[in-house]
């Protein structure tokens, strides 16, 4: 959107080509850090699944249906977590 806008946008004070490349290289930092966080949580709390069942098979087949009884409680927090946690970036960011 930034292309297709006309050469007075430019002349602004706040639109100049140094304006402009900061914003969007402290834009572009912003978006890898919030994908990379998220990304770090999913794939954690995805190791602490497959990490519970292995022990629950080596355990036995009962601790198997005791773990898988409590995987809507995990997939639960671990998505609470995930909202508390961007909740507390963005606070930070303020």
């Amino acid at each position: 959107a930034t292309l297709r806008q006309d050469m007075a946008f430019f002349d602004d004070k706040h639109n100049s080509i140094g304006a402009l490349s900061s914003r969007l290289s402290t834009d572009a930092a912003l978006v890898k850090a919030s994908l990379a966080d998220r990304l770090n949580l999913v794939v954690m709390n995805l190791a602490t699944v497959v990490a519970g069942m292995v022990i629950a098979f080596y355990y036995g087949w009962l601790l198997t249906l005791v773990l898988l009884a409590m995987l809507p409680l995990l997939i639960v927090s671990g998505a609470l977590q995930m909202y508390l946690i961007t909740g507390a970036a963005k606070m930070d960011d303020k």
